[in-house]
C-alpha cells in the first residue's frame, strides 16, 4: 500500500494565498530534511513569495505542464503542484491536473496541491447559481475524501478585493469582484471544510453519522444534461448521511436506443458518479416507476432523488408521471425532487431545429395541397367522395415519417382543406362546427399516436439492432475463442473480429518476460515511441487511454489493456476510423466485450502451455527415473558378471591355483557376453540421444538385400546358436538405396529381441519381399506374442513388456529401430501370428531421393 500523503490548501478565490501558504509549508518541511520537489507552480507576483520559490528545487518548466516521467524518475519525498483544477497543455499524458496528482500518489510521492471552492465537483450546481457563470474545470470530490489534510486559507473579503488585480477583465474575475459573491463562497468553503472537520473527528472517535448503516440513498437519472446535477446532489446527501449511495438509471422499451448525444449524456453521469464513489446501475423495464420501485424494495433505499417533473399538467393530474406513480406505489421512501435547470441537449451533425420545422411544414403543405387537388378533381365521380379516409391516411403516414408535430398540422391543414373545399359552400367555415372540430380532433389524435408508436419503434428497433450486433459478435467470437488452441489461432480470431465489425486497424500487445511485444496486428499501425509509452502506462495503471480518454487524450489510437483475473496479460491498440476520429458508445461497449473475452482466452492459451509445459516436465523425469532405473539395473548387472569371471582368472593367477582349460574358457566367455551386452547398451543410449537431437545422419547408397541379411545373422550367429534360423528372400529385389551400417543394425534388434522372447530351439523366420513400391523385412519368433494393447506402445522408449520371467533390456531396442527406419522415410510396426509369435516388419522405399536428415 502506498505512504503518500496529499494536502490541500484550500481557499474560495485566487489572490487568497494558497500558494504562498503551500510554499511556506514545503520551506518547513525542507528544513526538516525531506526532499521538496516544485513540480508546477504559478509564477507568483508577491516578492515574497518569489523568494521562497527559488528557495526550493524547481523542475524546469515543460510543453506538457507537470512532467511527470521527470518526477517519477526523480523520485522526491513531497512534490508541489499548483492549482489542482488546472487543465493540461495538448500532448500531455493527462487531461486534468488532478489526474497527475492521483498518479503520483499511486506512486508513493505525497503531494502539496491548492484548489479553490469553485472547482469541487458536487458543488459545481451551487457556484453556478452564485456566480451565474458556468464552472468548465472541476475535481472530483474524491480527491478531497483522499486528502490527509486539508487547510483552508483565508481571507476578508475586503483585503482580497484589494488584492485583485484591477485590469483583469474576464467574466469570472468581474463576478468576483462583487462582495456578495465573495461572501457566499467563502461561506462555502467554510462549509465544505467544517465537513471535513466532522468526518476526522467522528473517525477518531470511531463512530459514523449512521452507525446502523440504515440509510441508503439512490439517485436516479435520465440521459438529459440535467443528470449531472443529480449525480452531484446525491453525493452531497449521502455524504451529509454518510451512506451508500447509487446511481440508476431505467432503460425503458420507449426510451431504448438512444441517440449517441442522449447515450454520451448518460455516460458522462455514469461517470462522474463512478469518479465519486457511487454504484452505478442500468436496469431495464417495462416503465421508469416500476424499475425504480423494484430496485428500491431490492436494495431497501431510504432517500430517492429525483428530477422534478417536467411533464404536461395532464400526465401530472391523471398519474402518467414517473414522480406520481412512485409516490402512489406506497413503498416508504423518502423522495427528494431537485429543480434543475432545463438544458438543451445539443445535437451533433444535425441542422438546427427551426430548419427542421421549416422543411417538415413544407413538406407537410405540399402533400396536403396534393391530396386536395387529386380529391377536388376527382369530386365528380361516382364513389370518389371517401376524402375523410384519404386525409385519415395521409396524416397517418405523415406522422410516421416526420413526427408528432408533422402530424398534428397536417391534421389541421386536412381539416381545413376538407371543410373549405369539399363542405365550404353548404355549412361554412366559422369554426364552430362541431362535426369539424371532432373530426379534426380524430385526425389529430390518431397522427399523434401514430407518431408516438413510430417513435418508440424505432427507438426499440436501434436498440434492438445494436444489441443483436453485440450479441452475435461476443456469441461468435467466444464460440471461436473456445476452439482456438494455440496463441496465433486466439489472436487471429480477435483482430479478425474487431476488423470485420469496427473495420478498423487493429494491434495486440502481450506481456512476455515482462516485457510488451507485438503479438498479431492487422492494417495500417503506425507506432511510435510515444504510443509504446502509452501502451506501457496502460499495462501499468489497467485503465483505458488514448482516444475518447482523459489521459493521452491527444493519441489517435483506442488503448485498452487486457486483463484476466485482476492481472494484465497485455494491450489492445484499435486505430479510429480516419473520417470519425471517435468510437460511439455502443462501440465502446462492444471493444469493452471483445477486450474481457479476449483476455480470458489469452489467459486460458498460456495456461494449457504452462500445463503442457508441466507434463513434459513431469514426462521427463519419469524418463529420467525410468532411464537411471535401467542402467542402474542393466550396466551393474553385465559388470558384475565381467568383474566376477575376470577377479576370478585373476585369484587364480595370484595364488598359483590351477584351473583347468573348459573352466577358463567358460568364465572368459561369459566375461566377452556380458562386456558386448554392455557395449549394446551404451550404443542403444547413444543412438537413441542422436535421433532425439536430430544429429543421426544417414548415407546411402545402393544395398544388396541379401548381403545386408547375411552380414546380420553373420554377426549374430553367437547368440543364435540354440535357435533355427530360416530365411527367405525373393529373387526380384533389386538394390535398394539406404545406410547399410544402421539397418543392419535394426535387424541385429530384431533378432535380438526375437531371441529374448522366445524359448530355445525354437524357429525364427527373416523374410524379405518388394511390393508396392517399397522393401518388406520381417524378423518373426515362436514366443509367447504381444498383448494387444502393447503393439503400439512397444516402439515407445523405455517401454518393455511385462513378462512373468524377467528378459532383461532397457527398452530403447524397438525405439531405436522405429527413429532409424522413420528417417529412411519408412515404417515399423508388429503383429500377432495365427499360429503363435511375434512378427515385426518394416519397410524401406526402393525410389528414395538423395542424402536425408
Amino acid at each position: 500500500m502506498s505512504n503518500s500523503r496529499l494536502k490541500i490548501f484550500l481557499s474560495y478565490a485566487d489572490g487568497a494565498g494558497k500558494t504562498s501558504a503551500m510554499l511556506s509549508d514545503a520551506f518547513q518541511q525542507k528544513a526538516r530534511g525531506v526532499d521538496v520537489l516544485v513540480a508546477w507552480v504559478k509564477l507568483p507576483e508577491n516578492s515574497e513569495t518569489r523568494q521562497l520559490l527559488e528557495e526550493l528545487e524547481v523542475l524546469p518548466p515543460s510543453s506538457h505542464g507537470v512532467n511527470l516521467d521527470e518526477v517519477l524518475r526523480r523520485r522526491p519525498q513531497l512534490v508541489l503542484v499548483d492549482e489542482l483544477e488546472g487543465l493540461n497543455p495538448a500532448g500531455s499524458r493527462h487531461l486534468y491536473r488532478w489526474q497527475d496528482v492521483e498518479e503520483l500518489l499511486n506512486a508513493g510521492i505525497s503531494v502539496y496541491t491548492t484548489l479553490n471552492i469553485l472547482h469541487v465537483e458536487s458543488l459545481k450546481d451551487t457556484v453556478e447559481e452564485i456566480t451565474g457563470l458556468p464552472v468548465e474545470q472541476t475535481v472530483p470530490d474524491r480527491l478531497l475524501d483522499r486528502a490527509d489534510e486539508l487547510e483552508v486559507v483565508d481571507l476578508p473579503p475586503e483585503e482580497l478585493l484589494e488584492r485583485l488585480h484591477p485590469h483583469s477583465s474576464t467574466s469570472l474575475a468581474d463576478t468576483l469582484r462583487q462582495k456578495g459573491n465573495l461572501l457566499a463562497l467563502r461561506q462555502l468553503t467554510m462549509r465544505r471544510a467544517a465537513m471535513r472537520v466532522e468526518d476526522q473527528a467522528r473517525a477518531l472517535l470511531g463512530t459514523a453519522r449512521d452507525p446502523l448503516g440504515t440509510e441508503r440513498v439512490c439517485v436516479c437519472i435520465s440521459n438529459r444534461p440535467e443528470a449531472e446535477r443529480l449525480v452531484r446532489e446525491g453525493r452531497m446527501l449521502a455524504d451529509a448521511l454518510n451512506a451508500e449511495w447509487f446511481v440508476l438509471y431505467v432503460e425503458t422499451p420507449t426510451a431504448a436506443g438512444e441517440r449517441a448525444e442522449e447515450r454520451a449524456n448518460l455516460l458522462k453521469a455514469m461517470r462522474i458518479a463512478e469518479e465519486n464513489g457511487a454504484n452505478t446501475l442500468l436496469i431495464p423495464a417495462e416503465t421508469i416507476a416500476e424499475g425504480i420501485t423494484a430496485f428500491c424494495r431490492q436494495q431497501g433505499i431510504t432517500r430517492l432523488i429525483l428530477g422534478k417533473p417536467r411533464d404536461p399538467l395532464w400526465r401530472l393530474r391523471f398519474g402518467f408521471s414517473p414522480v406520481e406513480q412512485i409516490l402512489r406505489s406506497g413503498f416508504p421512501v423518502d423522495v427528494i425532487l431537485i429543480d434543475t435547470p432545463h438544458k438543451p441537449l445539443v445535437r451533433t451533425g444535425t441542422p438546427p431545429r427551426w430548419w427542421a420545422y421549416l422543411r417538415n411544414g413544407g413538406i407537410v403543405f405540399v402533400a396536403v395541397s396534393l391530396v386536395t387537388l387529386l380529391g377536388w378533381s376527382l369530386r365528380q365521380r361516382p364513389g370518389a367522395m371517401g376524402m375523410e379516409g384519404i386525409y385519415l391516411l395521409l396524416v397517418i403516414a405523415l406522422s410516421f415519417w416526420l413526427g408528432r408535430s408533422a402530424g398534428v398540422l397536417a391534421a389541421g391543414l386536412s381539416t381545413l382543406a376538407f371543410a373549405w373545399f369539399f363542405f365550404g359552400a353548404s355549412m361554412g367555415l366559422d369554426g364552430a362546427d362541431l362535426p369539424l372540430l371532432l373530426t379534426f380532433l380524430g385526425w389529430a389524435t390518431a397522427g399523434w399516436v401514430t407518431a408516438s408508436l413510430a417513435r418508440a419503434v424505432r427507438r426499440q428497433t436501434r436498440a434492438m439492432r445494436w444489441r443483436q450486433v453485440q450479441s452475435a459478435v461476443l456469441n461468435t467470437l467466444s464460440r471461436e475463442l473456445a476452439g482456438a488452441l494455440d496463441m496465433h489461432a486466439v489472436l487471429s480470431i480477435i483482430v479478425r473480429h474487431i476488423v470485420g465489425v469496427f473495420n478498423r486497424a487493429v494491434m495486440v500487445l502481450l506481456l512476455e518476460e515482462g516485457q510488451l511485444k507485438v503479438a498479431h496486428s492487422e492494417g495500417n499501425v503506425s507506432f511510435s515511441e510515444r504510443d509504446w509509452q502509452i501502451a506501457r502506462w496502460v499495462l501499468e495503471h489497467r485503465r483505458p487511454a488514448g482516444l475518447d480518454t482523459d489521459t493521452f487524450a491527444d493519441s489517435p489510437m483506442r488503448f485498452i489493456p487486457l486483463m484476466a483475473h485482476d492481472l494484465p496479460v497485455g494491450v489492445l491498440v484499435v486505430v479510429p476510423d480516419p473520417a470519425s476520429h471517435t468510437l460511439l458508445p455502443e462501440q465502446r461497449e462492444i471493444l469493452d466485450g471483445i477486450a474481457g473475452l479476449a483476455s480470458l482466452a489469452i489467459e486460458r492459451v498460456r495456461l494449457n502451455q504452462q500445463a503442457q509445459q508441466a507434463a513434459v516436465l513431469q514426462m521427463t523425469e519419469k524418463l529420467q527415473t525410468a532411464l537411471l532405473n535401467s542402467i542402474s539395473h542393466d550396466l551393474r548387472t553385465p559388470l558384475s558378471a565381467v568383474e566376477g569371471s575376470l577377479s576370478s582368472l585373476l585369484e587364480a593367477e595370484t595364488n598359483g591355483l590351477q584351473m583347468d582349460r573348459e573352466t577358463r574358457l567358460d568364465l572368459l566367455e561369459n566375461a566377452t557376453e556380458e562386456a558386448e551386452r554392455l557395449n549394446r547398451l551404451v550404443g542403444n543410449l547413444l543412438d537413441m540421444t542422436r535421433i532425439e537431437a536430430g544429429a543421426l545422419r544417414i548415407r546411402r547408397r545402393p544395398c544388396d538385400v541379401q548381403d545386408l541379411i547375411g552380414t546380420a545373422l553373420t554377426q549374430f550367429e553367437r547368440r543364435l546358436q540354440d535357435r533355427k534360423v530360416s530365411t527367405h528372400i525373393a529373387s526380384d529385389i533389386p538394390e535398394v538405396e539406404m545406410d547399410f551400417v544402421l539397418i543392419e543394425q535394426v535387424l541385429e534388434r530384431l533378432l535380438d529381441n526375437a531371441v529374448k522372447y522366445s524359448p530355445p530351439g525354437s524357429e525364427i523366420n527373416v523374410e524379405a519381399e518388394v511390393r508396392d513400391g517399397a522393401l518388406y523385412i520381417s524378423v518373426a519368433d515362436r514366443g509367447e506374442g504381444i498383448p494387444l494393447e502393447d503393439l503400439e506402445r512397444i516402439f515407445g522408449k523405455f517401454y518393455r513388456v511385462q513378462r512373468p520371467d524377467g528378459v532383461s533390456g532397457t527398452g530403447l531396442g524397438l525405439s531405436i529401430c522405429k527413429g532409424i527406419v522413420e528417417i529412411h522415410g519408412g515404417r515399423i510396426w508388429a503383429e500377432n501370428r495365427p499360429d503363435g509369435g511375434a512378427k515385426f516388419t518394416f519397410t524401406i522405399p526402393i525410389k528414395a531421393s538423395g542424402e536425408s536428415k
